[in-house]
């Protein structure tokens, strides 16, 4: 009957653990690029849903974001909606989040009211 050597397991568990340290940095970067298209995702659906709201009320409704956590951070100003979709009062506007990487994704409003990740 064979089995390992203590020096064995202990060398294929030092292997692992550098693997492991090795790894860690490149998963937590890919978690954050992630969370980072999960926010921009959620901020567009926010605008589409006030533009829809906006288009069957019949009024003027807006969304603002302003959010800073530890690894998203949200800024933009307020953008508001026409009954008819597009932005009321002329404007147009984006939104940047970025994350601890300083990567940066921006949702921008046309003035048609379009609404685009980028």
């Amino acid at each position: 009957m064979k089995a390992f050597s203590l020096i064995e397991l202990i060398v294929i568990v030092a292997i692992i653990s550098s693997l492991l340290a090795i790894s860690i940095p490149t998963i937590e970067r890919f978690f954050c690029g992630l969370k980072l298209n999960l926010a921009a995702n959620d901020v567009s659906s926010q605008l589409y849903l006030a533009q829809k709201t906006a288009q069957s009320t019949k009024t003027t409704c807006g969304a603002k974001f302003d959010s800073v956590d530890k690894i998203i951070t949200v800024s933009g100003k307020e953008i508001k909606f026409s009954p008819s979709g597009s932005t009321a009062f002329a404007g147009n506007g984006t939104i940047s989040i970025s994350n601890k990487y300083n990567r940066i994704k921006k949702v921008i409003v046309s003035t048609a009211g379009r609404i685009r990740i980028e």
